[in-house]
């Protein structure tokens, strides 16, 4: 089987004060596609912009699959109901933001949306998707009254804040249900890790809810008539969860399907 190319969003930002602008993803991200999955990872500069349709297409013909990571900015884009098919205004966030990324992701989900090409969003990827698709965000999930408290806990070491943290429930009619049922695995003990400050207060059109966290917070999400647009709230790409092989295969099976 030829072995799917699989774009990863980078992020736009600062290494120190006396630097140039980096393009950069975690390397947990590239050891996941490239180990895991089994693919090949090609990294996507955060230089996209609201015109650039030519190259966006051009990145999206050359690859079988998008992967949008998670990052330490929150984002800052909100999509304005109007005649203009892409059209977004940028909003006050809490915390760092990264407007380049955020333009970026923006126009590659409108094209691998109309060239039907797979998508799996991890954190702020879900985030990015739900964004895209007329959804919002609560900007600090822990101050909202009923939430717990998502984020992870600095003190650990770093991987360690990567265990998992809290049980999820499987929505009726669900992809993830689905998935799960052809498996051995109790889906009353699906338990994901926890990282985000961030998370849905409004779901985007055609969204469709897969999982949700005890205090009703949205896990995961999928496009109701794309063939894989899928977002998961945590970060899967640890793999410490059966549940995260899962969602890992079914990624890389529509990957495959363009390969």
């Amino acid at each position: 089987m030829t072995q799917p190319i699989i774009g990863v969003v980078c992020c736009a930002r600062m290494i120190d004060n006396d630097s140039d602008l980096h393009h950069i993803v975690f390397r947990s991200y590239i050891d996941y596609i490239k180990n895991d999955l089994k693919a090949i990872p090609i990294l996507i500069p955060a230089i996209i912009t609201r015109n650039d349709d030519d190259l966006a297409r051009k990145i999206l013909n050359s690859v079988d699959g998008i992967f949008l990571p998670g990052s330490p900015s929150n984002v800052s884009l909100r999509r304005v109901i109007s005649d203009r098919p892409f059209s977004f205004d940028s909003v006050n966030t809490v915390g760092s933001k990264d407007l380049n990324r955020d333009m970026t992701v923006m126009k590659i989900l409108e094209h691998a949306y109309h060239l039907d090409k797979p998508v799996l969003g991890v954190c702020r990827g879900l985030q990015e998707i739900n964004i895209f698709f007329g959804g919002d965000l609560y900007p600090e999930l822990h101050c909202i009254t009923g939430k717990i408290d998502h984020r992870s806990d600095k003190s650990k070491p770093l991987e360690s804040r990567y265990d998992v943290s809290h049980r999820v429930s499987i929505e009726d009619n669900s992809l993830m249900g689905e998935l799960i049922n052809k498996t051995a695995i109790n889906r009353s003990e699906l338990f994901v890790n926890s990282l985000h400050s961030q998370g849905i207060s409004k779901l985007g059109r055609d969204l469709l809810v897969e999982c949700r966290a005890s205090d009703n917070t949205i896990e995961a999400i999928r496009h109701a008539e794309a063939s894989f647009i899928y977002g998961v709230q945590w970060h899967t790409e640890w793999l410490k969860s059966p549940l995260d092989k899962v969602i890992a295969d079914a990624f890389i099976m529509e990957c495959s399907k363009n390969a």
